[in-house]
């Protein structure tokens, strides 16, 4: 991937470096930045005559970084069925389209949906093993909610999971069940999910190989150079990420959330950069913190919140840990020096990640740990001023606020915590850096519109959400650029455009510095990684 000397010039270059924000020219050799500023001062430098890349007029920015998503999963989740509720607004569409796929699908065989939402139905309820039927008794079916923390299955893949009326109540999880007690075919949260999951097809290298390809491509045309990929759970998912780097097919840097089992496992608690240890380049492939999980998601009533769901008054949620175990866990990763990352959506969830955090932190202080909350949506004041004290940091999903924004007013949290959701300014006053991301597949992988929403904050049905919490643009930026490496232990190499950082670049159709009204409209024109263009528009 490396280049060899170049310059990028004649456009708008904002390189996220407070102490020279702008610049004419930047030199580029064998991959990094060499130097940033005026462009006669750069042909000097570059001793040679270097290649010079003209921008055209556009904007340069550091690469976009997306600090939480599943990138790997995501792509291996392309070839299930599509039933996100974009395309797919009721329960018959869902029937036609898994039918469809059926019939293309030796009996017997698995068929596998992904994206539903109850919300969005017209039916407005989840699906049911009945219904499911109704597509086909002759495969298998499961079909995961749009935030996957949720999957229906068909009578016949719980048949041959063994589930029925006996099958006793999982601790973590929930299972659905009708008046007689039998199960219902929903299965929330990963616990209660693995009865039927665990009997599906298992992914290997080739498949995960092939995921990484896919969302390459998905990713490439959107501007993105890094991600913090959200859950690594096992060895195969390792060795396909090495697989394509090493065969030159995977540009994207990945900053890999490892899941408990595997850090026990092969990795045994070896954190940081994997390159030396499986011969591949520095900074490609970096076990990050240990990812584990206390609620589940808003949209599917399983984040855990202190007060009930603004429409369901007897429900406040799912933990998935008792919150000892929890905070023994963290006890445990963070006494051998490794970083801590916990999916917290609701404040009950939260305040139990915090209370974790804070005993290990008495008990072995680190100063420089950042331990994050990933999503941390529903944070109150008090919680914010005690993550700043702790010196604990978070990866904020902002999509949020477009795609389900409208209905956390209406239906899920109520006006009073929906206009809290996503508190950035609130963390910025407090000291607290975040990064930003979409979670995809949760919402679509899209940084321009995420920093268009941390500045407007407006639902998809054009209502403003939480106007006290948005940031200026430049704010939002760092969100996906310094912020979000830092998180990552990556600040001095990826973030900012700057001598000794890694040449990553987006080049955008405009400024957003100067259209913030639009700034979901820019366009991608390139995307740059190593000092070579690997996508083009």
């Amino acid at each position: 991937m490396a280049a060899g000397t170049r310059i990028f010039t004649d456009g708008t270059i904002r390189t996220l470096d407070p102490e020279q924000p702008t610049v004419d020219a930047v030199l580029v050799r064998d991959g990094m930045v060499v130097a940033a500023g005026a462009l006669a001062d750069l042909r000097e430098q570059a001793c040679n005559s270097p290649d010079v890349v003209d921008l055209g007029g556009g904007t340069m920015l550091p690469g976009f970084i997306e600090s939480h998503n599943h990138f790997q999963m995501a792509g291996v989740g392309f070839a299930h069925v599509n039933l996100r509720g974009d395309v797919c607004d009721s329960i018959p569409e869902m029937q036609r389209r898994l039918r469809e796929r059926a019939g293309q699908t030796p009996g017997g065989d698995w068929v596998i949906g992904r994206g539903y939402d109850q919300t969005l139905l017209a039916e407005n309820r989840h699906p049911t093993r009945q219904d499911l039927d109704e597509a086909s008794t002759d495969h298998p079916i499961a079909i995961f909610h749009v935030s996957y923390h949720g999957l229906v299955a068909n009578s016949r893949a719980l048949e041959m999971a063994g589930v029925d009326q006996l099958t006793a109540d999982i601790p973590g999880g929930d299972i659905y069940r009708d008046d007689h007690g039998y199960p219902t075919g929903v299965f929330m949260e990963s616990p209660a999910m693995s009865l039927i999951s665990s009997h599906m097809p298992q992914n290997g290298v080739p498949e995960y190989e092939d995921g990484l390809k896919l969302a390459r491509d998905h990713y490439l045309p959107k501007g993105i150079t890094a991600v913090h990929d959200a859950r690594i759970g096992g060895y195969d998912e390792v060795r396909a990420y090495a697989n394509m780097i090493a065969a030159g097919e995977l540009p994207i840097r990945t900053y890999m959330m490892v899941a408990p089992e595997l850090y026990d496992a092969e990795l045994e608690g070896q954190a940081g950069d994997l390159g030396p240890a499986l011969g591949l380049p520095a900074g490609r492939l970096i076990a990050g913190p240990v990812k584990m999980f206390q609620d589940g998601a808003i949209q599917a009533y399983t984040a855990a919140l202190t007060e009930p769901y603004f429409d369901a008054p007897d429900e406040h949620g799912v933990k998935i840990h008792d919150p000892a175990f929890l905070s023994s866990e963290i006890m445990r990763f963070h006494k051998l020096g490794l970083q801590i990352a916990i999916h917290g959506n609701g404040d009950s969830a939260i305040d139990d990640i915090l209370n974790g955090y804070e005993a290990a932190l008495e008990a072995h202080p680190r100063s420089d740990h950042r331990h994050r909350i990933e999503h941390c949506q529903t944070a109150r004041p008090d919680q914010l001023e005690r993550m700043a004290r702790l010196g604990v940091t978070s990866s904020v999903f902002i999509n949020h606020l477009w795609h389900f924004g409208d209905r956390h007013i209406s239906r899920f949290l109520g006006p009073d915590r929906a206009h809290r959701l996503e508190p950035l300014a609130s963390m910025s006053r407090l000291g607290i850096r975040w990064g930003l991301h979409s979670d995809f597949p949760v919402t679509e992988v899209d940084p321009l519109m995420g920093i268009w929403l941390a500045v407007n904050r407006q639902t998809s049905d054009g209502q403003v959400i939480g106007a006290d919490e948005a940031v200026d643009v430049e704010l939002a930026l760092r969100g996906f650029g310094p912020d979000a490496a830092w998180l990552a232990f990556q600040e001095g190499k990826m973030g900012t455009i700057a001598p000794g950082y890694y040449a990553d670049f987006v080049v955008l159709s405009g400024d957003p510095v100067n259209v913030p009204e639009t700034i979901k409209d820019l366009q991608v024109q390139a995307t740059i990684i190593g000092g070579e263009t690997v996508w083009t528009r």
